[in-house]
């Protein structure tokens, strides 16, 4: 049976488009629709990853059908329900492979040489088989080896998907392994979201301080670096939220010990190093070498403050969707995980506002 669908995209720009004549009535009716869509949307997905949690054997067509049973309240759009059914093969995929990667019976020693050659001489492992990875527990000798440089109680790696790492000496229960497959899970989604949704959608490109200075030739040098730290801290925008997602899918967290993870030299996660190249050349014509130095550590400070105050508001919003308006913590990573950072707290308020008119 066919049902009314709504397409965010198309009523956006017919509302551009649209007489002025009923236009904030029309504006309201849209915000109202898309709000009672992303909700829904959130509910069932949360509830399919909710179920391949606790089965991750649950047939595709199971998966599926979570979906058509809220159909006529989602009133999706083809776009939004290839979206669905992608997600939904991606995990299957993922998951088989999984089960591929785990084997027959073996020891977990035999295993680890099989799956991670590079590692031979482990003194302790556990491999754990997930629903789209398997969690890989190892002293920690060996898991500096796999690890690389820094200092980290667990890891996942893009080009290691389908594996989760954790040092056993750092082991304190479940939390990492969960910490880490939250992040396994954000990249599923991330990568079948770009392929429908475009990569503009999560990646803010780092920005050049000499492209920002071409651009503007007549700015004032303070706007310039003002420019310069605000797009800065908005391309550390998806690492940040991933985080975010990970840390509170267990516990609430200060945002400092967030950015704690985020800003470590050794866990190259560190912008700063390059900008601060970039604003050490673009502020040393004609100055001194103290008034250079001033201008670039209150630039720091900045920056340094910037992301303070977007990792708080982040996890403030997570927070806020949970306590205040009742979603649970899958819920709340669909809503926001296809929003930048930046605008959660504006996205808070309009499901707190929808949330207020019911």
């Amino acid at each position: 049976m066919r049902y009314e669908e709504f397409d965010p995209r198309l009523e956006y720009e017919a509302l551009n488009i649209a007489p002025r004549d009923n236009k904030i009535e029309r504006e309201r009716d849209f915000e109202r629709r898309r709000r009672e869509q992303r909700i829904g949307i959130a509910t069932a997905g949360g509830l399919a990853i909710e179920t391949v949690l606790s089965n991750p054997e649950t047939p595709k067509q199971e998966l599926l059908g979570i979906f058509d049973e809220y159909r006529e309240e989602l009133k999706l759009a083809d776009y939004q329900r290839a979206l669905a059914r992608d997600i939904i093969n991606a995990y299957c995929t993922q998951h088989e492979l999984v089960k591929g990667l785990y084997g027959a019976e073996e020891d977990d020693f035999s295993r680890l040489r099989r799956l991670l050659p590079q590692i031979q001489d482990a003194r302790s492992v556990a491999i754990t088989p997930r629903p789209i990875s398997l969690h890989v527990r190892l002293d920690g000798r060996a898991y500096r080896l796999i690890r690389g440089s820094g200092n980290s109680s667990g890891f996942f790696r893009p080009s290691l998907k389908d594996f989760t790492f954790e040092c056993a000496e750092a082991f304190r229960g479940e939390g990492t392994m969960l910490h880490e497959e939250q992040h396994a899970i954000y990249y599923l989604l991330r990568t079948q979201a770009e392929k429908k949704l475009g990569k503009s959608l999560f990646n803010r490109p780092t920005p050049n301080l000499g492209e920002i200075v071409r651009r503007s030739p007549h700015e004032g040098e303070h706007r310039v670096v003002a420019d310069y730290i605000q797009r800065l801290v908005a391309a550390e925008g998806d690492r940040i939220k991933n985080e975010i997602f990970a840390f509170t899918r267990t516990s609430d967290i200060a945002p400092t010990k967030v950015l704690k993870y985020l800003t470590a030299e050794d866990e190259g996660y560190d912008y700063w190093k390059n900008a601060r190249s970039e604003l050490l050349e673009y502020l040393s014509r004609g100055r001194s070498q103290s008034e250079v130095a001033k201008t670039v550590e209150s630039a720091r400070l900045e920056f340094k403050q910037a992301r303070l105050r977007l990792t708080g508001d982040g996890l403030e919003a997570v927070k806020a969707l949970k306590t205040r308006l009742g979603f649970n913590h899958w819920q709340a990573v669909l809503l926001l995980f296809d929003r930048p950072l930046e605008r959660w707290s504006e996205e808070v308020a309009k499901l707190s506002n929808s949330t207020a008119e019911k």
